[in-house]
């Protein structure tokens, strides 16, 4: 029988992830399509022939391009057929139920929804408003974090610079967290049936995917989370490379103010607290040493604001966090409120929406 694989999104991981499932998820009999909630890119996608290149640039001066052509869909049609079996999403939003919300009516819970890349604490907020009155009304969900290096060219291609590695881990959608974490530190991997869609990109060799316990997938947001507030919140509000100064001893302290409130505020949240509570050496996650380092190497390799087109969704979800746990964050507070009124005034200036 055909599953309907969706893929939501339009980001750089939406088309690459696109291609790899054209390749994959094809041949094991799931028919791909993509799905568009921007009238204007869907348009452009039509026009553009609908197709998605993929370039693969892992071996030097021998770039191999393919080009995928797909079904897309601004929304879907009223027929039993289009309901949503397996739904991928690659979009940088804290907002994520806002995308998904067209397609609820045709989502069950038998469906599967893989968030990549999802900004933390995103797919909680977003099984809590779309489904906020029974757990087994809730699709499968599972999430995955990417550190493949890609580019874009041009709106609808998408080159592989470096290969890197997707993990993918199950999220706690029809049980607490408490009980999920319990039965995943006994019997993990035969703690759930792993879908279809999700050992089809198993399957896939240039995705290097791994299908790990969720402790794993958490240790890579949580550091995600912490670099992000302290680069590309501070590049963003000084709108230069603080790289070009060097790792001061001023630029140092910031930092260390920063990683001191990032570790504060997550310690505090649940998902910490119980997946520390089944694995002790959780506690090396936040070790501040280890942050700074991190913080520092990748300051030295990519500079600050490496990521300029993301809004740093990191220093909201910590300051919105710390008012959540009635905890103060000065430096992260700042930063977001300068963030804000920054986006406010590029909205003014291009009219396009922004994120608070």
């Amino acid at each position: 029988m055909t599953r309907n694989a969706f893929l939501l999104g339009s980001d750089l991981n939406f088309k690459f992830l696109a291609a790899q499932a054209k390749q994959t998820l094809t041949a094991q009999g799931f028919d791909v399509q993509l799905l568009f909630s921007n009238s204007r890119l869907f348009r452009r996608f039509i026009e553009a022939g609908s197709t998605i290149k993929y370039t693969n640039s892992l071996t030097p001066g021998n770039p191999v391009a393919k080009e995928f052509q797909f079904k897309a869909l601004e929304r879907l049609p009223e027929t039993p057929s289009s309901n949503v079996d397996d739904l991928i999403v690659c979009m940088s939003t804290l907002k994520l139920e806002e995308q998904i919300l067209p397609y609820v009516s045709r989502i069950s819970n038998d469906s599967n929804i893989l968030f990549v890349n999802p900004p933390l604490g995103s797919i909680q907020a977003t099984l809590d408003r779309l489904w906020p009155r029974s757990s087994e009304m809730r699709p499968n969900v599972f999430q995955a974090v990417t550190t493949h290096v890609l580019s874009g060219p041009s709106s609808f291609d998408v080159n592989h610079i470096k290969a890197g590695k997707l993990l993918i881990s199950a999220y706690p959608s029809k049980q607490s967290l408490e009980s999920f974490v319990s039965s995943q530190s006994t019997f993990f991997p035969a703690d759930i049936v792993v879908p279809s869609v999700v050992k089809g990109l198993l399957n896939n060799r240039i995705l290097q995917a791994t299908y790990c316990p969720l402790k794993d997938v958490y240790q890579v947001q949580v550091e995600g989370t912490v670099v992000d507030c302290c680069l590309n919140a501070l590049g963003q509000v000084l709108n230069f490379d603080l790289g070009s100064l060097g790792y001061t001893n001023s630029v140092e302290r910031i930092v260390s103010d920063i990683v001191d409130e990032c570790i504060q505020v997550l310690q505090s949240t649940r998902h910490y607290r119980v997946l520390h509570r089944y694995d002790p050496s959780m506690t090396r996650l936040l070790k501040k040493e280890r942050l700074m380092m991190l913080v520092k190497e990748l300051a030295e390799q990519h500079g600050f604001n490496h990521q300029q087109s993301i809004p740093s969704y990191a220093t909201s979800y910590i300051v919105n966090s710390a008012k959540q746990q009635r905890q103060a964050t000065p430096v992260n507070s700042l930063l977001n409120n300068l963030l804000i009124s920054k986006r406010e005034l590029e909205h003014r200036e291009a009219e396009l929406p922004f994120v608070k």
